[in-house]
């Protein structure tokens, strides 16, 4: 499982990539992008593009993660979502 989990993460990164290569992404996304990653979470523009959606993801996530993600995003002025599970 935990193979498959790391997979996950490092196909959505080099999913935005790719994505960044091509374009579709906006300057306040790459700032959330490295700040998020710089936290071995792995994020990605998803959406229409041009500042559509970040998705975020993380091996686990604690209130106090989703808590500091979530003040994060809301500090820029963003709108969030959150959806997991509570293994």
């Amino acid at each position: 499982q935990q193979q498959i989990n790391d997979e996950v993460l490092r196909l959505c990164s080099k999913n935005h990539e790719l994505l960044r290569e091509l374009g579709v992404s906006h300057p306040k996304i790459e700032e959330i992008v490295s700040e998020w990653e710089k936290k071995e979470w792995s994020a990605k523009v998803t959406g229409s593009g041009m500042g559509g959606c970040v998705l975020l993801l993380s091996h686990k996530s604690t209130p106090l993660t989703l808590g500091v993600v979530l003040a994060s995003i809301d500090e820029n002025g963003l709108q969030v979502s959150a959806i997991g599970n509570d293994e």
